[in-house]
């Protein structure tokens, strides 16, 4: 499959396209980015969770289209910066806790808080 080329022009021209519903213009912004944002995504969580965030990224620009404004900045800017959010949302929402085992605990005179002079 041959890389798809578009100018920054043409994606701001799709942009306003997709603004106003249409799904096939949204398609090609989709083709054109999958990759860049899988592969943002790959280096930020693990490879599972790139692709769920992904679909998700794109799902959040789907819903949140009609905010870009042109102009302002790039829409690939505003799209990283989605990804950005989302993968904070992640790690946010993922925290992992480890229970502490307190039948290991060193109380050795040199691991001990209290200094002795």
């Amino acid at each position: 499959m041959a890389k798809l080329e578009l100018s920054k022009e043409d994606v701001e021209n799709l942009v306003v396209i997709a603004q106003n519903g249409d799904s096939e213009a949204f398609a090609r912004l989709y083709d054109f980015y999958v990759d860049p944002i899988y592969r943002y995504l790959f280096f930020k969580v693990s490879k599972e969770d790139a692709m769920d965030l992904t679909e998700n990224v794109f799902l959040k620009v789907w819903e949140n289209l009609r905010s870009y404004r042109r102009g302002k900045y790039y829409f690939s800017s505003w799209l990283f910066r989605i990804a950005h959010n989302t993968v904070v949302d992640h790690y946010r929402t993922k925290k992992e806790y480890l229970e502490l085992n307190m039948d290991i605990a060193d109380d050795t005179a040199q691991n001990s808080p209290v200094m002795l002079t």
